[in-house]
């Protein structure tokens, strides 16, 4: 993991960071939660990944939109960092790509990774709704001010990815508590899908 990469992770107020062309097949990009982080602080997180032939990109949501409103002075919208995030995979003619998080960074690695046909998603607790038909039928009220500050213009099928997901090369592992109710709830409206596992 190369300085910059370490520093620029440390820096909550940068809305991105990549480490690239180091010649890897594998991109793994990971996408921060709700607190900029993935469960654990991103340094620790990509501590672990040391030894991993792999580059590297590492988004926060600055907006805490869930990616909706895009990545500042990259995109505006979520089909726009998708396309953002293509042009870097097929420059850097990548083999195999993989997405990650964790809550809010959990539903963009669904999402996303979904848009971009990335091989596999790691999913930690994500949400998979965000629409309020859903979310007052599951009580699911959490992140009121976030969630009445997402963009109006929304497609309803990123509001209820069940609407979204069909079966398709990409392989999303999902990993939640039973305990926690909500996770639950949100993990059963896609969790009988073919890729979803």
């Amino acid at each position: 993991m190369s300085q910059k990469f370490q520093n620029d992770l440390q820096n909550l107020e940068l809305p991105y960071t990549t480490e690239l062309g180091s010649g890897s097949k594998t991109l793994l990009i990971t996408f921060a939660g709700i607190s900029g982080a993935v469960g654990l602080y991103p340094f620790e997180f990509f501590k672990i990944t040391k030894g991993f032939d792999i580059d590297k990109i590492f988004i926060r949501d600055l907006e805490q939109s869930w990616y909706h409103k895009g990545m500042k002075d990259i995109s505006n919208s979520i089909e726009d960092s998708a396309k953002y995030l293509k042009s870097i995979i097929k420059a850097n003619k990548y083999k195999k790509v993989v997405c990650l998080g964790n809550s809010m960074g959990g539903y963009a690695a669904i999402l996303i990774g979904n848009l971009i046909k990335a091989d596999i998603v790691l999913s930690f607790s994500p949400q998979t709704f965000l629409d309020e038909k859903n979310r007052e039928k599951y009580k699911d009220n959490r992140w009121q001010e976030q969630i009445a500050a997402l963009p109006k213009n929304i497609d309803e099928k990123y509001l209820d990815l069940s609407k979204l997901l069909r079966p398709n090369k990409t392989k999303i592992n999902i990993y939640y508590s039973l305990q926690e109710r909500i996770d639950v709830e949100h993990v059963n409206k896609i969790k009988n899908l073919k890729n979803v596992n």
